[in-house]
């Protein structure tokens, strides 16, 4: 699942003149639209402005022209790691490998007018679909992407629409699985009544219906529980349906006046689970740290009163809490629920070994944890008529092995998905080493019998 970003730094535009849009379906059929898995929005506006530009001469560099979407991927798919690149072509010859530190080429950028991108493995939108755009391209374009960013996945909670007999505005309230809840901004003007559909935690939109004419006249959107908005509309007929199955609206972009002028849904397929399998470890690289500070599990004193040497076998249980990671240099979503089917690293006197195959469940970014139990057995030998005192000692580490693993995505829809040759990185706490510590054996005095 080596999903990447193509981030815009920088784009100047020439003036476009606005061409409306209609919408091509109808409430029999289903819209049509460009489906990439694994590329991002930004990546996708990289891709719209090339369409929008592609004869056009960038001031100031005479011959030089857009560079094809298919270029932008195949140089975001060799970067492996944070770089820029100079996102044109020269007389359709120039090596589009050249890359430059960001803080080199950014200035440069910003001057020149030339798109520019880098790719980031941290920041991922996974499996977006864009559907088409509805509508009319005249005044303010907006993009609820700006306020919910690339870092996690959203949903609207609360759709918040002014509606008379065209929408005048709309503002959508997103929610996270992990992340604080966000509000969108207002689009579009002050007119008509307010009207609202507030979803549950786990409610989704799944369908949205639409009129376009003047600009945007009614919106319908449906869940996946049935419930919908239509109390929100005075024209039932519509020009569009958008339905995508195994998908859920995620955010909208548009454009905006006094109303509603244009509006685009953007999907995501939602993951339900991952399943971590085929684990390779390479224990050559393994690095492991103890801890500096050791635990005190057991302090006595022992004392042989006898003439002669005596053996003593103490047996001691010490519990520790184990704490087991996985995680992936690839984007995964946090709180998915994962089943890692592997053994674990584990501390061995020949250095580290792994445990036999087990199954762990755990929420993806976070640890799965194991209350252990360990028994321990210690064997003193006390001269005669001595006393000694004895303490046992436990020092905990933790060991870091990088692997390489292949994971199935589940989707809400039971749909799966097998991405191979994953690398990631177990981290794993566990007890290291266990000594006993014994005082000097000190002469006493054999005591009198009453």
């Amino acid at each position: 699942m080596e999903f990447l970003a193509c981030i815009r730094i920088s784009i100047k535009k020439p003036t476009i003149t606005p061409n409306p849009t209609t919408a091509s379906a109808t409430t029999s059929t289903t819209t049509t639209s460009t489906k990439t898995p694994g590329v991002t929005k930004p990546c996708r506006e990289m891709r719209n402005n090339i369409n929008a530009l592609g004869a056009t001469i960038i001031k100031g560099y005479s011959g030089i022209k857009m560079s094809s979407a298919e270029e932008c991927m195949e140089e975001c798919n060799k970067v492996s790691i944070c770089k820029i690149w100079n996102y044109y072509t020269i007389a359709a010859s120039v090596n589009i490998n050249q890359c430059f530190l960001k803080s080199a080429a950014k200035n440069d950028v910003e001057e020149t007018g030339v798109i520019t991108g880098y790719c980031d493995r941290s920041q991922i939108i996974k499996d977006l679909l864009r559907g088409p755009v509805h509508g009319y391209a005249i005044e303010n374009a907006f993009d609820d992407i700006e306020t919910i960013g690339y870092n996690d996945i959203y949903f609207p909670k609360r759709i918040n629409m002014r509606a008379g007999s065209a929408i005048d505005a709309i503002q959508i309230d997103y929610q996270s699985v992990t992340k604080p809840d966000l509000s969108g901004p207002h689009h579009g003007g002050s007119g008509g009544g307010l009207c609202q559909l507030v979803l549950g935690l786990n409610e989704r939109i799944v369908k949205v219906q639409g009129r376009i004419k003047d600009g945007v006249e009614s919106l319908i959107f449906t869940t996946n529980e049935g419930r919908n908005n239509k109390n929100c509309v005075s024209n039932a007929k519509v020009t569009f349906v958008e339905e995508y199955p195994g998908y859920v609206l995620s955010y909208i972009s548009g454009r905006y006046g006094r109303f509603l002028q244009q509006i685009r849904f953007n999907w995501i397929r939602e993951e339900k689970a991952y399943r971590v399998s085929s684990v390779v470890y390479d224990l050559s690289k393994a690095i492991i740290t103890e801890h500096s500070k050791p635990g005190t599990v057991f302090n006595t004193t022992l004392t042989n009163y006898s003439p002669v040497v005596q053996k003593q076998f103490y047996t001691f249980t010490y519990s520790v809490t184990e704490s087991r990671s996985f995680t992936f240099s690839t984007g995964l979503t946090v709180g998915v629920e994962t089943t890692v089917e592997a053994g674990v690293p584990l501390f061995a006197a020949a250095g580290i070994t792994v445990s036999a195959s087990a199954s762990l469940r755990f929420g993806y970014g976070s640890e799965s944890t194991e209350e252990k139990s360990q028994k321990y057995k210690i064997e003193v030998t006390l001269p005669s008529n001595t006393t000694m005192d004895a303490s046992l000692f436990v020092l905990e580490g933790t060991v870091e092995v990088p692997y390489v693993a292949q994971i199935t995505v589940t989707y809400t829809d039971d749909t799966e998905k097998i991405v191979k040759d994953q690398e990631g990185k177990y981290r794993g706490v566990q007890a290291s080493n266990v000594n006993a510590v014994f005082g000097p054996a000190k002469p006493i005095k054999t005591p009198s019998i009453l």
